[in-house]
Parts: structure tokens; C-alpha cells; sequence
């Protein structure tokens, strides 16, 4: 009877031992990790994750620059009418042109993961350790507007050959002076591209015009007051009673020369500038100066932003695209009167 007891213990204890064993068999592997897969912890199996949205820095030399504000209005309209944002983050620096101020703005730009770098330079020269940043971070940069010492090592350039828009505004001038005549050339910022590149142009031409002279020289900083500021008084200096027309390296410029003229009662002076802003087209249209050059700024903002998402996208991309000038007078300021309404 005893070993009958002690069997039937013995074989309730190896069924309890059984059991146990059971209860912690390991779990099975999860069947996404098994096959290779991700796993998927939000449960979200079939659903797509939006990728996150990549960074396009937009650095404008100087926003209040009438030209340069022009781009980056073009470029926030592009943006807006293509819902760009649905796709790209978009950032824009203003560096009031100062170069120092834009090389910050651009390592500040890389250093928050930016992916492309559009920039309007603010010097030729300066502005080339900025290109160098982007280049040793290995991120595109695109120029745009203004050329830099070396167009090479950018990425992409888009814009307009300033040498030739000082040819185009000297000929029409010195052909609308009968060939002859004593000059004052106001220069945009010196050591600016298209103030280096608008002088050669304007010189080029003259070359074919010995009885044309530039008897006086200044730079106004693109900037319409300070135009106003030094025609009146260089006006009031001997110099100037040979002056027969002024050639101006910008529209704002050529308006403030307008300006102080016509607050000394002078209207026999010829004026040209180079852009076709508003203001000078609607005085051309009232024969108040004499001629302008149609410089794109919608074509140049567009482009620069389409040219830095196709090199983030691994898309084929130009690497110069240049916008052409027109030469604008009296007998087609119409046409581009009608692109500011």
C-alpha cells in the first residue's frame, strides 16, 4: 500500500513539473521582425509616413534693395502659386549687405540641416567664403543676380549678363545724344558684380564714341536718396554745366537723379538706368528720362528656386541659366508697363 502511495506521488509531481514547463515556453518572435521586415509599433501596417520636408535657405543680400526686393517678392509668389510649401520648408535671410552678416546666415542655414542654399551675393569677391561653407558642407549652393569671383564653384547660377546690360543702355544713349556729349555715370556699390560688370559695358561702347566723355564719377549704392543727394550737389559745381545726360548703373538711381533735376528746373539732361522699375518706366511713358534695360526679376527668383529643388531631387539641372535683357524706350514702355498691373 506504502508503495503504492509513493508511485502516485511520484506521478503527480512529474505532472506538476509538466505544467510549469508550460506556462513558460518563450514567445514566438514577432512575424515582421522574423521575415526581415521593420516592425511596425503604431499598428500603422499599409499606411504611408510623409517624409520628413527637406530645407531651402533663401539668403537676399539686401531685401530693401528695390531690385533685389523684387526677386525675393518673385520668389515667395512662385512658392505660393506651385504650393511649393506642401513639399520643401523655405527660409529667407536678409544680410542688409553686409558679407560677414551672410556668411553667418549661411553656416547658420547649414548647421540647421538646410539642403540647398540660394543666395544673392552680397560682394564678388567676399562673398566667395560663403560659396566655400556651402561647398565644405557638401551642400548645394545656387547663385543668383549677382556673380561671384569664381561662377565655378557654384552648384547652379541663374541670372543676367551685366556686362551686357551696360552695352545695351550706352548704345541706346549715345545713339539718343547724336554721338556726342560730356557724361556723369553714377555706380552702383563698388566691388559689387554688376557695378564692376555695367561700367565695363557702358566703357565698351564708348570706345566707338570719341566725342562722348565721362567727365564725372560717383558711386550712390544703388540707392535712389543718395542719387538725389550727390546730383544736387554736384550740380551745383562748375563740372557740371557740360553734363548732357547721366548714366545710371540702376533704375533707383536714375530716378533720384530725376528728382534732384527737376527740383533745380533742369529738364535738358539725359537720363538711363538699367531694370525697368515702376517708377521709370511710368517717367519714360511721361518723357521725363530717356531710357531703361528690362532686367527679369520674376525670371531670375523662379529660376533660382526651381534650379536648387531639381539638385535636391537628383534632377537634371543647368548649371548657368541667363535671364536676357531688353532695352526699353518710348516706343515699347507700354509693354512693360502692362507687367506691373
Amino acid at each position: 500500500m506504502k508503495k503504492a502511495i509513493a508511485v502516485l506521488l511520484v506521478v503527480l509531481m512529474v505532472c506538476l513539473t509538466l505544467a510549469g514547463c508550460a506556462g513558460t515556453t518563450a514567445p514566438a518572435a514577432d512575424s515582421s521582425s522574423a521575415s526581415g521586415a521593420a516592425p511596425d509599433p503604431a499598428g500603422s501596417k499599409g499606411a504611408s509616413v510623409p517624409a520628413e520636408k527637406k530645407t531651402i535657405a533663401l539668403c537676399i543680400a539686401q531685401a530693401t534693395n528695390e531690385f533685389q526686393s523684387k526677386i525675393k517678392d518673385a520668389m515667395q509668389k512662385y512658392i505660393t502659386d506651385e504650393a511649393l510649401n506642401n513639399d520643401y520648408n523655405f527660409t529667407f535671410f536678409d544680410a542688409d549687405f553686409d558679407t560677414a552678416t551672410q556668411l553667418q546666415q549661411v553656416e547658420n542655414a547649414i548647421a540647421q540641416g538646410a539642403a540647398a542654399i540660394v543666395f544673392i551675393a552680397v560682394d564678388t569677391e567676399g562673398s566667395m567664403s560663403v560659396v566655400k561653407a556651402a561647398n565644405d558642407a557638401g551642400v548645394p549652393i545656387i547663385g543668383c543676380n549677382t556673380e561671384v569671383a569664381d561662377n565655378d564653384q557654384l552648384t547652379s547660377y541663374v541670372g543676367s549678363d551685366c556686362v551686357e546690360s551696360g552695352r545695351i543702355e550706352m548704345a541706346a544713349l549715345a545713339e539718343a545724344m547724336g554721338g556726342k556729349g560730356k557724361l556723369l555715370e553714377l555706380h552702383g556699390t563698388y566691388g559689387h558684380a554688376p557695378q564692376i560688370d555695367r561700367d565695363k559695358g557702358i566703357r565698351e561702347v564708348l570706345k566707338k564714341y570719341s566725342d562722348i566723355q565721362i567727365i564725372a564719377e560717383d558711386t550712390a549704392n544703388w540707392a535712389r536718396d543718395e542719387a538725389m543727394a550727390f546730383v544736387e550737389n554736384f550740380f551745383q559745381t562748375e563740372a557740371s554745366k557740360e553734363i548732357t545726360g547721366i548714366v545710371c548703373h540702376n533704375d533707383a538711381m536714375a530716378c533720384g537723379a530725376l528728382a534732384a533735376l527737376e527740383a533745380i528746373g533742369r529738364d535738358d539732361i539725359m537720363i538711363a538706368g538699367i531694370d525697368a522699375n515702376k517708377d521709370m518706366l511710368e517717367y519714360l511713358k511721361e518723357d521725363r528720362v530717356t531710357l531703361t534695360v528690362y532686367q527679369d526679376a520674376k525670371g531670375q527668383g523662379e529660376q533660382a528656386v526651381a534650379q536648387a529643388i531639381r539638385v535636391i531631387n537628383g534632377e537634371p539641372y543647368d548649371k548657368y541659366v541667363w535671364i536676357p535683357y531688353l532695352l526699353v524706350d518710348k516706343t515699347n514702355v507700354d509693354e512693360y508697363l502692362a507687367l506691373y498691373k
